[in-house]
C-alpha cells in the first residue's frame, strides 16, 4: 500500500530542477511547487492514478517506474508508455482539470513526486513565459500521439513494434546517461531497453502470439534481439529504415539512434 514520505533528503527541490519543463523557471517558482508537493511511495503493481479519475495535480517518478494504461471490464488492457524518472506526467490534465483518460500503476516499486494542481496552476499563471513552457510541452505531446495513431491506423504490425520500441527509447532514462538502464532484479541487464514482449504487445494492441511472430522476424533481420522477457534493439540503423518506412524521421529523433548506434558498438568493441 502507497505511504507517505518524508523529504529529508530534499528529494523534492532536486528532482524538480531535473525536470527539462522546469529548466528556465525561477527558484521562486521551483520553491512555491516544492513546498505544495509531496513524496509517495508505490508498490509494484499498486495504482498511482486511477484512469477517468480527476485530475489531481502533475506527477514527477523520483526512483522507478511507471506505466501509463488503462485497462476495461471485458478484459482489454492498453498501455501507452513506460514512464521513466525526471519526466512531467499528466500535465495537460493537470492544465484544464478533466478526468484522466489513462491511468499510472507502478511498474516496479517506486518513489513518486505530486504537485497538487492548485499549486501548479498558480504558478503557471504567474508568469506568461511559465505557460508558453506548459503550451509547448502539451502541444509536443499532442503530435508525438498524432504520429502513434497515425502508425497504429494505417502503419504494418511491423512498424507498430518498432514505434513501441522506439517510444520505450524516447522515455528512457538511458538518454541521460552513459550506462544501460537497470532492469528488474530477476532479468538479465541488457542494451538500452527493459521493455517484454507483453508489454510492447499491449502498446500496439495485437496479441502476443501476432507480436511474436513480428519479432521472430525482426530477430532474423538483426534489428533486435530477445533475451528471457527482454527485449533489446540490437541495431538501432536498422531499426531506422523500419521507422522510416512511410516517410522520414523527424532529425532530432534520426539522430537519437544514430547516437544509439555508435554507444552500442562502442560497449561491443571495449
Amino acid at each position: 500500500m502507497s505511504r507517505a514520505v518524508a523529504d529529508t533528503k530534499g528529494l523534492i527541490g532536486k528532482t524538480l530542477r531535473q525536470v527539462e519543463l522546469f529548466s528556465s523557471w525561477s527558484d521562486e517558482a521551483l520553491d512555491a511547487l516544492a513546498q505544495a508537493a509531496g513524496l509517495r511511495q508505490y508498490d509494484q503493481g499498486e495504482v498511482v492514478a486511477e484512469a477517468g479519475g480527476p485530475a489531481t495535480g502533475v506527477f514527477v517518478i523520483v526512483r522507478g517506474a511507471l506505466l501509463n494504461c488503462r485497462s476495461w471490464e471485458s478484459g482489454k488492457y492498453t498501455l501507452m508508455a513506460i514512464l521513466h524518472p525526471n519526466w512531467p506526467l499528466k500535465v495537460a490534465a493537470a492544465w484544464d482539470g478533466h478526468h484522466l483518460t489513462h491511468g499510472l500503476t507502478a511498474r516496479r516499486d517506486s518513489l513518486v513526486l505530486h504537485i497538487p494542481r492548485a499549486a501548479f496552476i498558480d504558478v503557471v499563471n504567474s508568469d506568461r513565459r511559465y505557460m508558453s513552457d506548459v503550451m509547448t510541452f502539451v502541444c509536443h505531446q499532442l503530435r508525438g500521439e498524432f504520429s502513434r495513431l497515425n502508425v497504429a491506423t494505417q502503419g504494418s504490425r511491423r512498424l507498430q513494434v518498432a514505434v513501441a520500441l522506439f517510444i520505450n527509447i524516447l522515455n528512457s532514462v538511458v538518454l541521460m546517461t552513459e550506462a544501460p538502464v537497470r532492469v528488474d532484479p530477476d532479468d538479465e541487464a541488457v542494451g538500452d531497453t527493459d521493455v517484454t514482449q507483453d508489454e510492447i504487445a499491449a502498446m500496439v494492441g495485437h496479441s502476443r502470439q501476432r507480436v511474436n511472430g513480428v519479432m521472430r522476424e525482426m530477430e532474423k533481420e538483426g534489428i533486435l534481439r530477445r533475451r528471457g522477457r527482454i527485449v533489446e534493439v540490437a541495431d538501432y540503423l536498422l531499426l531506422k529504415e523500419v521507422l522510416e518506412e512511410d516517410e522520414p524521421l523527424p532529425p532530432e529523433w534520426a539522430a537519437t539512434l544514430t547516437d544509439l548506434q555508435m554507444r552500442l558498438v562502442h560497449r561491443q568493441s571495449a
